[in-house]
C-alpha cells in the first residue's frame, strides 16, 4: 500500500446538510507515472473547523502506459540473403520490448512475418532495448528464408509492444519508405562432362 500525498488542498467549496456535489481531478500520471497499476483506491477527506474521515472508492486500475514507438528505419535499398535493418526505438518508461518485422512485395498489399536471421551482430526480437530519447537496434531479416531463389521489389515495417498491456497488444507500425531490391535468384550453372 502506498499513499500519495494530496498535490492540492481544496478550500472553499459549498456543502449543505443534504450534501453538494463536486468533481475532483486527479493527475494520476503526475503522481504514478508511466505505468499500469492495479488495485488501487483513492480517498478523500473533508475538513473544514474539524477534520472529517476518509471515504474511499472503489478498486480501479490505473494504466498510464504507452506503447513503445518505432521511430526511424534504416536500411540498405538492395539485399542478397540477410538485411540487416537499423531501427530507432523510444518508450516512454523505457520498457524492454519486443519487436515484429513484416515484408510485402511492393506491388502487393498483404503482409507477411519476415523470419529473423539473428547472429552475434544482431539485437534480439524480444528484451529490445528503448530509452525516452530513442535507441537505436538492429534486426536481421533473413530474406532467402522468405524469398529464396527469387528476386522481388519489397517493403518492410516494424512495430513494437512491452506487453506490459498483455500479449497481443502492439504499437503502431512504422514502414520503410522505400523499395528494397531483393536479389536471391541464382546464376545459372554450367556443368561440363567429358565423353
Amino acid at each position: 500500500t502506498q499513499e500519495l500525498p494530496a498535490t492540492i488542498d481544496i478550500f472553499q467549496l459549498a456543502s449543505s446538510p443534504a450534501g453538494t456535489s463536486h468533481i475532483f481531478v486527479w493527475n494520476c500520471l503526475s503522481d504514478m507515472g508511466p505505468e499500469i497499476f492495479s488495485d488501487v483506491t483513492v480517498r478523500i477527506k473533508p475538513l473544514d473547523y474539524k477534520e472529517g474521515v476518509f471515504l474511499q472508492s472503489s478498486t480501479i486500475t490505473v494504466n498510464n502506459n504507452s506503447q513503445p514507438v518505432i521511430e526511424e528505419i534504416n536500411t540498405d535499398s538492395s539485399v542478397t540473403g540477410v538485411l540487416n535493418i537499423n531501427y530507432r526505438i523510444s518508450d516512454t518508461a523505457s520498457h524492454k520490448s519486443k519487436i515484429q518485422v513484416q515484408y510485402r512485395m511492393a506491388s502487393d498489399s498483404d503482409w507477411s512475418n519476415a523470419v529473423d536471421g539473428t547472429s552475434a551482430a544482431a539485437s534480439a526480437v524480444s528484451n529490445v532495448y528503448t530509452s525516452t530519447s530513442g535507441a537505436w537496434n538492429v534486426i536481421p531479416w533473413d530474406s532467402i528464408a522468405d524469398l529464396p531463389g527469387q528476386d522481388a521489389t519489397v517493403r518492410i515495417r516494424i512495430r513494437a509492444t512491452d506487453e506490459k498491456e498483455g500479449p497481443g497488444t502492439w504499437g503502431m507500425w512504422t514502414e520503410f519508405n522505400t523499395d528494397i531490391e531483393v536479389y536471391n535468384l541464382e546464376a545459372p550453372v554450367i556443368l561440363l562432362r567429358q565423353y
